[in-house]
C-alpha cells in the first residue's frame, strides 16, 4: 500500500503496547472503596473488557445500590492509579516505541487508541510507559464512554478524524478486540502478548497474528501492508 494512502491505526494499550503490574488489584480496590464489597471483580474475567462493562457486570452480580456509581468509581480508580504508578512497574513492550515512531513518520497516517481504560487512566498509562510523544494529544475511544468495544472503535474513528472508506486497522491482544474491530469494519492485527493464544485470536477472526511487536518491520508490514 502506498505511503500516501490514508490509514488510521487504533491501538489497545494494556498487554498490547504496555504492561502495568498489579493494575487489576487497583481497579478492584477502587470499586470496593465505592461499594463496600471486598474484591468485587474477583469472579469476572477482565481481559479485553472495558471499565464501564466491568462495573456493569459487577453491579449485576452484587446488586450495588450506589448513586453515581460509575462516576465515583472513575474518580477513585484514577486517584489510586496515579499514586500506585509511582511504585508499580509500568513499561512499553519491546518494539512498541519503534513501531509508533515508524507509523508517525508516514504521511496520511493517524495513530490513536481503542482501549477499555478510562480516558484519564489511559493518559497516565501512556505517560508512565514513556509513549506520550506518539499520542499528543491522546485521541481515540475509551472505556468510560462505552461498555462495548466495537462502540469504542467507532468512537476512536470519529475522534481521530477517520474517513469512512479509508483503511482502518485495530491492534490488540484479546479476542474481544479482534471481534470489536471486525464489528466496526476494521482490519484486526492481533498480537499474542496477552493471555490469548494465537489459535484463539485466529478463531476470533484475526487473519494476522504477531507473536509480539519485537520485529518492527514485520509489525509495520502487518499494519500497513507494505513494510513501511
Amino acid at each position: 500500500m502506498p505511503d500516501s494512502q490514508p490509514l488510521t491505526v487504533l491501538f489497545d494499550l494494556d498487554l498490547t503496547l504496555l504492561s502495568i503490574e498489579g493494575d487489576r488489584d487497583i481497579r478492584s480496590q477502587a470499586l470496593a472503596a465505592v461499594t463496600g464489597v471486598p474484591d468485587p471483580l474477583s469472579h469476572i474475567d477482565d481481559a479485553g473488557r472495558t471499565d464501564r462493562w466491568l462495573v456493569e457486570q459487577a453491579s449485576s452480580m452484587w446488586g450495588f445500590e450506589v448513586d453515581g456509581l460509575f462516576e465515583r468509581y472513575e474518580a477513585a480508580y484514577t486517584a489510586e492509579l496515579r499514586v500506585a504508578l509511582a511504585e508499580l512497574p509500568c513499561s512499553a513492550f519491546p518494539g512498541a516505541a519503534p513501531l509508533l515512531e515508524a507509523l508517525a513518520a508516514r504521511p496520511e497516517t493517524r495513530i490513536g487508541v481503542s482501549t477499555g481504560n478510562l480516558r484519564a487512566n489511559a493518559v497516565l498509562r501512556v505517560a508512565h510507559a514513556e509513549l506520550t510523544r506518539y499520542f499528543t494529544p491522546l485521541h481515540g475511544g475509551f472505556g468510560d464512554r462505552h461498555a462495548d468495544r466495537a462502540d469504542i472503535v467507532r468512537a476512536g474513528c470519529l475522534e481521530c478524524g477517520h474517513v469512512e472508506g479509508e483503511r482502518l486497522v485495530v491492534v490488540g491482544d484479546t479476542v474481544h478486540e479482534v471481534r470489536a474491530a471486525l464489528d466496526a469494519g476494521a482490519a484486526p492485527v492481533a498480537v499474542a502478548t496477552g493471555h490469548a493464544s494465537e489459535e484463539q485470536l485466529r478463531a476470533a477472526g484475526a487473519s494476522t497474528v504477531l507473536p509480539d511487536l519485537d520485529d518492527c518491520t514485520a509489525a509495520l508490514e502487518a499494519i500497513t501492508g507494505d513494510g513501511g
